[in-house]
């Protein structure tokens, strides 16, 4: 009975749901990106991998795609190997504007998503006004 069982197994294949990408981290948050890095979940097939994202005062998400296929298109994807974490910049975005982002990997027909994250990128003032005070320190320009 049991070799029976081994055999009736073996002629299917189990598609458990993709495991949730984990610790999504904004970092480098400037007036049009923002860095985004995660650690991958454990499923050794992943069929899609995303960035979603959305304007916090808009319900349109946008999806961008960062599997094998389109990492050639997506400029500054890498893998650090030593903590196993995804790095993407996510450009393009307007200053000053509150977003909301996720990760979503698809296997199998079956999709996973990381929680939201929100942050709001730079205002273009502020960028400004602080190279204009450090340029105007560096030429020990004195007012009176």
């Amino acid at each position: 009975m049991i070799s029976s069982l081994s055999v009736v197994a073996s002629r299917y294949v189990v598609f458990a749901d993709p495991d949730t990408p984990r610790k999504l981290v904004i970092s480098d948050t400037e007036q049009s990106s923002v860095t985004l890095s995660w650690r991958p979940g454990a499923s050794q097939v992943i069929n899609r991998m995303s960035v979603v994202y959305r304007k916090s005062s808009e319900n349109t998400w946008q999806l961008l795609n960062v599997t094998s296929s389109s990492l050639d298109e997506v400029r500054r994807t890498r893998r650090s190997a030593s903590a196993e974490r995804r790095v993407f910049v996510l450009d393009g975005l307007e200053p000053d504007t509150d977003y909301v982002v996720f990760v979503e990997v698809e296997s199998f027909g079956k999709i996973s998503r990381s929680p939201q994250a929100t942050f709001k990128t730079r205002e273009l003032c502020r960028l400004i006004c602080s190279l204009y005070r450090a340029y105007k320190a560096s030429r020990k320009i004195y007012e009176f």
